[in-house]
């Protein structure tokens, strides 16, 4: 499923897919969008979650595994974690905040963890999202 991709493109305009690429003139299906954002694929200096700055480890870790992704598997879904290369990527290259709730179980505990994305630049706007072992959806 493209639960990700879908929710994703769902909660963006045009104006907001054009800030990525300015020569995008409709918005792009999920595989597309996908390739646009490995093609814009970059280190996100300006990216913070939980208030935490990423190590530059991490964030060439990010850049190579956005880089290496296979979008021909976009409609088998992604493993959403929790410091999420492509909602990285989207909180630098779109200057937005990205509130990511995750609700999960492992076995007898359940847990409900919050994931804040902050461009720390600029916030144009705030993106919010919830995710659980199986489905990934706009809030």
């Amino acid at each position: 499923m493209s639960c990700f991709w879908i929710s994703l493109l769902s909660s963006l305009t045009i104006d907001d897919i054009k800030k990525i690429d300015k020569s995008i003139k409709k918005k792009p299906n999920a595989k597309e969008f996908c390739i646009l954002l490995k093609k814009n694929n970059k280190i996100c200096k300006n990216v913070k979650i939980n208030e935490k700055d990423l190590t530059n480890q991490f964030l060439k870790e990010i850049f190579n595994w956005i880089k290496d992704y296979d979008c021909t598997t976009y409609n088998s879904g992604t493993l959403v974690g929790t410091s999420d290369p492509f909602l990285i990527l989207l909180c630098e290259l779109l200057e937005v905040k990205i509130i990511h709730n995750y609700k999960g179980n492992l076995g007898k505990y359940k847990f409900n963890t919050t994931i804040n994305y902050i461009n720390i630049k600029k916030i144009i706007k705030t993106l919010k999202y919830g995710s659980n072992t199986g489905h990934f959806y706009k809030i």
